[in-house]
Formats: C-alpha cells, sequence, structure tokens
C-alpha cells in the first residue's frame, strides 16, 4: 500500500509488462516490491522510509536548552547532517553508506537516516556447495524534531551513537552545537 501510495503521489503506475498480453499481470506483494525497487529506486526508497516512520514507537529523548528553535531546511545543513552522520556509521564499522531523507509534519521535522548495520556472515549452500556469505543490512535510525517544545526523539539506534547524532542535529540542522548536550538534556521525567 505504501508503495502504491508513493507512486500515485509521482503520478507513476507500477505494472508488470505482461510481454503483449491484454490483461495486467496480477503480482504478490514481495513481486511488486521487487518491481518498484528495480524500475523506482526512489519510489522504493520513499515508501521504505515511511515504512521506518510508522514503525518506530520507543524514542530516545532529548530536550534543548531552548524552545522554538526553527530548523534549518536548506540543502547545505541538511549535506552536512548527512555527511557527519555517515562518517559516525563509518567510524562505527557499520558502513559509509548513509541516505536521509526528511518529513514535516507541522512543527515537527522527521529524518530517516538508511545506514549499514554491521556485517553479517552467514553459512549457505552455493555452486560449489557450502560457502559462508558476508552480506550488510539496512538499518534505519529515525529522528523527530518537534520545534515548539524542542524536544528531539532518536529511534531505531543503539544508545552510544544516539548523543553523537543528537549533536549533529544540533549543529548542523539547528546550527546550535551542544543544544542537547545540557546536563538535564535527557532527565525528562
Amino acid at each position: 500500500v505504501l508503495l502504491q501510495e508513493r507512486a500515485a503521489r509521482r503520478k507513476v503506475t507500477i505494472a508488470f509488462d505482461g510481454g503483449g498480453e491484454p490483461e495486467t499481470v496480477l503480482l504478490d506483494p514481495k513481486h511488486f516490491a521487487l518491481l518498484a525497487y528495480l524500475r523506482y529506486p526512489d519510489i522504493f526508497d520513499a515508501a521504505s522510509d515511511l515504512a521506518a516512520l510508522q514503525a518506530r514507537s520507543s524514542f530516545a529523548e532529548y530536550v534543548g536548552r531552548d524552545e522554538c528553535v526553527e530548523a534549518h531546511q536548506d540543502a547545505a545543513s541538511k549535506d552536512a547532517f548527512e555527511a557527519a552522520a555517515g562518517e559516525m556509521f563509518k567510524r562505527d564499522h557499520r558502513s559509509a553508506h548513509c541516505r536521509v531523507s526528511w518529513h514535516e509534519d507541522g512543527d515537527t521535522l522527521r529524518a530517516v537516516a538508511t545506514h549499514g548495520a554491521p556485517v553479517s556472515v552467514l553459512p549457505v549452500v552455493g555452486r560449489e556447495g557450502e560457502e559462508v556469505i558476508r552480506f550488510r543490512r539496512l538499518e534505519y535510525a529515525v529522528l523527530s524534531y518537534q520545534a515548539s517544545t524542542g524536544r528531539l526523539g532518536i529511534a531505531g539506534l543503539r544508545k552510544g551513537l544516539r548523543a553523537d547524532l543528537a549533536e549533529f542535529f544540533a549543529a548542523h540542522i539547528l546550527q546550535r552545537p551542544g543544544f542537547f548536550a545540557g546536563e538535564d538534556c535527557q532527565h525528562l521525567y
């Protein structure tokens, strides 16, 4: 459904070419997703990001030093945040891959940072018999900043990396380094 909604917003119809057959071939959801991934990667990424936003319900919260601090959403600020997050993931041995998408909802700015997970090793049966493959899954860190309260929520990321990501957000998006670094920034309740 998310894929279809994202495609409709861009006035794109995702359909399998039946090779001249007069009727449209119905695809099961996994084949439909694969078709979208291969032919419409931007639509697939947008749907994937929205799914990550919807899946996160438990956020670690940081409160900023002030309320009503607006986010700077220019391309340079967003690119700088993405580059800093990418370096953090690279340093953490996850991967240098980092793609951030931004979503506004009233006075709340949400971001999904798609990044590589640590390397996984899996024994499989291959052409020559048993072999071991290495791969890196995608993971999603979700940020949610509400300007009116000065609160930033971070989900989908281990505790040791959250403070760094909060600082990158403060420095690049709010242009206020140390905004979430106060003694009580995480002692909200």
